[in-house]
């Protein structure tokens, strides 16, 4: 079997349109739906204009309607027949497709951090967690701050998949707007439900496209407030059908272009005119609202004598009609979307030979902080199906998060860096301020264990089992003794010792590193939470007593013998 990827989500959604209309019962269910959808009445999918937007509104309705409408028992079970049917011509298990679709959810995402050639990181701006996208060519354009409006799918792993009909805003404004609006929403709802906020896809098409059939595409500003030409330009292109590297392209050859004579007008020997043909052919734009619009991006482009893209020495040359109408044919005739855009970018002089083109031996990117991510993802799941207090007990796990920030694939995460956060970097941190809180922490990581096991297939909980149950009895107690340390831990000068019990005087019974069994005075108020096989470190004085820093449950040893 294949593994899991976009193309088996976009494969299964083109499908499933073809089987609904050829099912007359759910495509006059699906018609009906539009105004329930649409915000308004207002249905795109009918409108004659902007046949790209068409498409891409056509497809969020149907996300909505299979994915999130609520329908009755039997209609349901045989929508989640029509999708595991749907699924099995793409190569990979049906199952899997089945369940990325139904973990599938929307919401409105910052993008935080770009890995070029790689993906992006989002933050879930209602749900509050971090998640990875795996948008190779996404990542060629996108920008830190930028706002996507749509549906992500779990592709297994820590990752995900953004939804080809997710809509794209640059614009600071709105997305401190978004933050606003989204904190004052849930400073409006109880005590008892605060935190995440789940958004509908009907809520967010309303929130974001009740007016772009009627006023246009919104407005762009850049960070200074200043109308962003270029923003706008690439809004229209994208939203006229446009792919993103024709788009590229576009812009590319625009930042390139001398001024002719007289100005960019259609009609001349330039760039432009190039351009506009080729959009005349391959879209429905209204050409002079286009003209207008890339002549104001060129304006901006040529005043910063900055490409927007990585258009090199060369680019002069570059037959963007030609380009684009090639990639067009290629796709008609199902040649895989990967390979067309990497011949796209060969065509059109934007290839980076420093990205290497995946194939199916390719390792899942790297994404370091991954596991705070996949954290985020528990918590919010406990929310939604335990409520707000258990989730809120849970929170402490997040420390995991910070231990594990260099891990970059979540399957990486093992029962030993389980055993390292829980019976080293735990007591030494002082994270946890007492034992009812390392209850809490123990219950949490055993929770998160089986979740990442049967959600995730990461065998987490068979791995650290054995680890995890008598932690249940000794991390608690030794929270507490670590709160009577006289001094933190230190590089230099400390000694680990095993407690074996009292000694036959008035110290403690320990065996040192090399297995010596010795009697050292240890605080009395420590020795009442100790018992044997717990593991001591601190500095040996002269005094033949020790001063101990920190106290670790017997199970530290297990990191020793792996």
């Amino acid at each position: 079997m294949a593994p899991l990827d976009f193309r088996s989500i976009d494969g299964c959604f083109e499908a499933l349109a073809a089987a609904i209309g050829r099912d007359a019962v759910l495509a006059r269910q699906l018609q009906a739906s539009r105004h329930e959808f649409f915000p308004g009445g207002a249905d795109p999918t009918r409108a004659r204009e902007r046949p790209g937007e068409q498409a891409l509104a056509t497809r969020r309705h149907m996300e909505w309607f299979l994915l999130e409408k609520e329908k009755p028992g039997p209609q349901e079970a045989r929508i989640a027949a029509l999708i595991e049917r749907c699924a099995r011509p793409s190569g990979v298990a049906a199952g899997e497709v089945a369940r990325s679709l139904a973990a599938s959810h929307a919401s409105v995402f910052e993008v935080t951090r770009v890995e070029r050639g790689r993906g992006v990181w989002l933050w879930d701006l209602a749900g509050l967690f971090q998640c990875a996208a795996v948008e190779a060519q996404g990542s060629l354009v996108l920008a830190e701050g930028d706002v996507i409006a749509g549906r992500v799918f779990p592709m297994g792993g820590s990752l995900f998949h953004v939804s080809r009909a997710s809509a794209l805003w640059r614009n600071p404004r709105l997305l401190v707007a978004l933050r606003t609006d989204l904190d004052r929403a849930r400073a409006r709802r109880p005590a008892t439900q605060k935190g995440s906020l789940r958004l509908r896809q009907s809520e967010i098409e309303a929130m974001f496209h009740a007016h772009s059939f009627a006023d246009g595409v919104p407005g762009l500003l850049d960070e200074r407030g200043v109308r962003d030409a270029v923003g706008e330009a690439r809004e229209m292109l994208l939203a006229g059908g446009v792919g993103l590297p024709g788009v590229d392209a576009i812009l590319a050859r625009l930042a390139v272009e001398e001024p002719a004579a007289g100005g960019l007008l259609p009609g001349a020997d330039d760039a432009l005119r190039e351009i506009l043909d080729s959009l005349a052919f391959e879209t429905s734009l209204d050409l002079e609202a286009a003209r207008r619009t890339l002549l104001g991006a060129w304006e901006q482009l040529r005043a910063s004598q900055a490409p927007p893209t990585r258009a090199r020495a060369g680019s002069q040359s570059l037959d963007v009609a030609a380009a684009v109408a090639e990639f067009d044919r290629k796709r008609r005739e199902g040649a895989p979307l990967e390979q067309v855009f990497q011949d796209l970018e060969r065509d059109l002089g934007l290839a980076d030979p420093a990205i290497e083109p995946e194939d199916e031996d390719t390792p899942a990117p790297d994404f370091p902080g991954v596991v705070a991510a996949m954290i985020e993802e528990f918590l919010w799941d406990e929310q939604r199906d335990h409520g707000d207090p258990t989730a809120q007990r849970f929170e402490s796990l997040r420390s995991l998060g910070r231990f594990a920030a260099d891990i970059g694939v979540f399957e990486n995460l093992s029962g030993r860096e389980l055993t390292a956060y829980a019976c080293r970097w735990l007591p030494e941190s002082g994270e946890l301020a007492d034992a009812g809180a390392a209850q809490d922490l123990i219950a949490a990581l055993a929770r998160f264990c089986l979740w990442a096991q049967e959600n995730h297939e990461v065998p987490l909980l068979e791995q650290f089992e054995t680890v995890l149950m008598p932690l249940h009895e000794s991390l608690p107690r030794l929270v507490e003794a670590n709160r009577l340390c006289a001094r933190r831990p230190s590089a230099t000068g400390e000694e680990r010792f095993e407690y074996s019990g009292p000694g036959n005087g008035r110290g403690a019974a320990l065996r040192d590193s090399s297995g010596e069994l010795t009697e050292l005075a240890v605080d009395h108020r420590l020795t009442g939470f100790l018992r044997p096989g717990d593991v001591l470190r601190g500095r040996r004085l002269p005094d033949g007593s020790l001063e101990v820093s920190v106290c670790y449950p017997p199970e530290v040893r297990r990191l020793q013998e792996a």
